[in-house]
């Protein structure tokens, strides 16, 4: 940062949504009649505890959560920590925050947390905010959230590149008497269908959760299909191989235009030719289970019973 105090403190408001305190202007050098004079011309807004939020600058969740964090002297956590990780499912959370244990005090329209352990390595600056990891964010969530939710998060985590071994870690370091989330994380960690590849997204898992439902048997996820000279014809989202069955979960952001149309049906017309069926399912279809779970098993038994399977 180059300039006096009034610019600095200005460039570090801008790196926090239009952020500061008090303190920090006194750090950098202005006096506190500066301070008042600034306030009074208009430069900046003075909330009752010591924070600055500098004139003109948008009013935003974001700025809302940093405003709180100053406030209350705490890290955004769960539910928030979720939304400003952009972690798939919490796109409209409200401000959440953890605190130490010791500190009393409650913040109206804000659910506080109080936690004995926040050890350095769980807190981080994510666009100006001070918030917990994505590793103890997704264990954090399974106190306010069921399982499923925990699972969206943390498959979408994985996906964006952290580390399952990061995140057992941070589980197990967090084990601990009381409503904590490593509970929920443990079932989702558990669960049978979790090994082999990523699902590549939420909707991909539950039309997979939905094939055993129907009692049809675990399908394959992320199948390769090659042709007769070893190149690759299409990766299908899951399937049964052996009898040469695939369902693409299908959604408009990944198959609409006409371009992606043709693309699709060069794609299932090279799989016909060598002998697959593809079933396409839509979030319509996952919600109408019954519907869908009849035209899956009507689809397996016919190709089950095919000489070739």
């Amino acid at each position: 940062m180059e300039g006096g105090p009034r610019e600095l403190l200005a460039q570090r408001a801008a790196q926090r949504h239009g952020v500061a305190t008090v303190s920090e202007a006194l750090e950098l050098g202005l006096t506190r009649g500066q301070i008042r004079a600034a306030i009074d011309r208009g430069d900046w807004r003075r909330l009752a505890t010591g924070v600055l939020v500098a004139s003109g600058s948008p009013a935003s969740w974001h700025q809302d959560c940093v405003i709180t964090t100053l406030t209350a002297g705490g890290v955004l956590s769960h539910r928030a920590a979720a939304r400003l990780h952009r972690l798939d499912g919490f796109a409209d959370a409200p401000i959440e925050l953890t605190v130490p244990m010791r500190r009393n005090g409650r913040t109206p329209g804000v659910t506080v947390h109080r936690s004995a352990r926040l050890d350095r390595c769980d807190v981080l600056h994510v666009e100006g905010i001070l918030a917990t990891s994505i590793a103890r964010t997704v264990v954090d969530l399974g106190a306010v959230v069921d399982p499923d939710d925990v699972e969206k998060a943390v498959d979408d985590a994985l996906r964006r590149g952290a580390s399952l071994l990061w995140i057992t870690h941070t589980m197990e370091r967090l084990v601990r008497p009381g409503p904590t989330g490593t509970g929920a994380l443990r079932i989702v960690l558990a669960r049978a269908d979790r090994s082999g590849p990523l699902a590549d997204s939420a909707f991909e898992r539950q039309l997979e959760r939905l094939c055993v439902d129907a009692g049809l048997p675990q399908p394959q996820r992320q199948i390769a299909v090659l042709d007769a000279s070893g190149d690759r014809v299409a990766l299908i989202d899951a399937g049964w191989p052996k009898i040469r069955l695939g369902i693409e979960a299908h959604s408009d952001r990944w198959h609409s235009g006409a371009r992606r149309g043709r693309s699709d049906r060069t794609r299932d017309n090279r799989l016909a030719a060598l002998g697959w069926e593809l079933l396409y399912a839509s979030w319509a279809d996952v919600q109408q289970r019954d519907e869908f779970a009849d035209l899956l098993r009507s689809a397996y038994a016919f190709r089950a019973s095919r000489p070739e399977a």
